[in-house]
């Protein structure tokens, strides 16, 4: 295969680029020219360079697809550029890319999974491209992969989408074409999710514990170990523990155009009362 070879990123748009905080990237297909689904992801600029991680490591649908045909295409503060991806296996590199992260995203529940040994692992420098070509061996490709337990870190659920104390466990992500991911998530006693939506649906599978859920206009009911719960495209919902007990349950869904969920506003506690 050929790939466009990198350039340096002029500095007025790599500026541009890491202020926005908005970049979202499309590795190509496999036909080597269509941009695949955007998906957005942090940035940070090192020494007139662009990297970036993949949150859920090497196992990451676009940092496979992105180290599988070494171009594409980012989108950030109002411009697309086309791009040639390079993966980082730099220990010293990788040291200033942590520092980076550490200072763009100090206040952020997720920068410690961003500076894990498996997001270290897909760091990828993002340049643009030239005309030039030049031949690239592809990577191998596994026909299977085992994700251990406890090789993905704990991220408390944010303030903007929950009410009370949650903790998030990815479990898993699917590789390109696929789009389906699934979480383990707990809820502390009172603890619940904001009102949303998921473009194509979302599937909960009760695992321990006590819990409620509610779509708009129905009654707030309680779900059990065992219970699985499907939402259909589009219907608003919530869902969380009892007051007095903490729940888990394993969530998946989708994405489309990008995103699994839209996040609305918080579920009042006479709303959670029912």
């Amino acid at each position: 295969m050929t790939t466009p070879s990198s350039t340096a990123w002029p500095a007025d748009r790599l500026h541009a680029i890491a202020e926005a905080d908005d970049l979202h990237i499309a590795p190509f297909r496999e036909d080597g020219e269509t941009p695949g689904t955007p998906t957005w992801i942090w940035s940070v600029a090192v020494d007139g360079d662009l990297y970036v991680r993949a949150y859920h490591g090497t196992a990451s649908r676009w940092h496979r697809a992105a180290l599988r045909e070494r171009a594409g295409q980012v989108t950030a503060a109002g411009q697309t550029d086309d791009v040639a991806f390079d993966p980082v296996d730099d220990s010293a590199l990788n040291e200033q890319v942590d520092a980076a992260y550490r200072a763009k995203y100090a206040g952020s529940p997720y920068r410690d999974a961003m500076i894990s040994d498996r997001a270290r692992a897909a760091t990828v420098r993002v340049s643009p491209h030239t005309d030039d070509s030049r031949p690239l061996p592809l990577p191998p490709i596994r026909p299977m992969t085992i994700q251990r337990a406890g090789s993905h870190p704990s991220t408390p659920g944010p303030d903007d989408w929950f009410t009370g104390t949650v903790r998030i466990d990815p479990v898993f992500q699917a590789e390109d074409p696929g789009r389906v991911a699934g979480a383990s998530v707990t809820f502390e006693p009172g603890a619940r999710t904001n009102w949303h939506t998921h473009p194509l649906g979302q599937t909960l599978i009760v695992t321990s514990g006590l819990g409620l859920v509610q779509r708009e206009g129905g009654p707030v009911e309680e779900v059990r170990p065992g219970d699985v719960v499907w939402f259909p495209a589009s219907e608003k919902h919530w869902h969380g523990a009892s007051a007095e007990t903490a729940m888990t349950h394993l969530a998946v869904q989708e994405q489309q155009d990008g995103s699994a969920v839209d996040w609305l506003e918080p579920v009042t506690d006479e709303q959670y009362e029912g």
